[in-house]
């Protein structure tokens, strides 16, 4: 019993609950939304919400998948509409917009990965606020974290829903 409070005081002092069939839910109180991320993937808390690392992949230096949840103010621009057109979307029940774009893998003379990044970022704006949940991959990757961001994307919950 002592174990599993202690390990239930530790997913909460992180921002995830206990694993929960392979996720964890993470809940920003600043950002006043939640949603489940795959409970294996590192988190890494940012001003506007968190990102969310895929694990590395085994013996070999590569870029890794990453899954982000933020909350940005109205002020802040998204420069979205230059990367193509919008699809309709719902994010918390909410009509949302999807974007998706490729671009190339960042290059540095320590690491070079060759090859594109794949964007998928579905954003709801709110009357006073912006919410962004995406996932960037190496198009190497393909579809492989379809299935984590769909799930994210349907638990995603925003607090002071209307």
């Amino acid at each position: 019993m002592k174990r599993l409070c202690i390990l239930l005081l530790c997913g909460l002092a992180t921002g995830c609950s206990p694993k929960k069939s392979g996720f964890s839910i993470y809940s920003d109180e600043k950002g006043g939304f939640s949603l489940e991320v795959p409970a294996d993937w590192t988190v890494i808390r940012n001003d506007n919400g968190a990102q969310f690392l895929a694990p590395p992949g085994k013996g070999k230096r590569s870029v890794r998948s990453y899954l982000t949840a933020d909350r940005y103010g109205k002020d802040r621009p998204l420069m979205l509409a230059t990367v193509g057109p919008a699809t309709p979307a719902t994010l918390s029940g909410l009509a949302a917009k999807e974007y998706r774009w490729r671009k190339p893998l960042p290059q540095s003379p320590e690491f070079a990965p060759k090859g594109d990044s794949l964007t998928r970022a579905v954003v709801l704006e709110r009357k006073d606020c912006v919410y962004v949940v995406s996932l960037v991959s190496p198009a190497s990757e393909g579809d492989r974290f379809a299935a984590q961001f769909q799930r994210s994307l349907e638990t995603f919950w925003v607090k002071d829903r209307p």
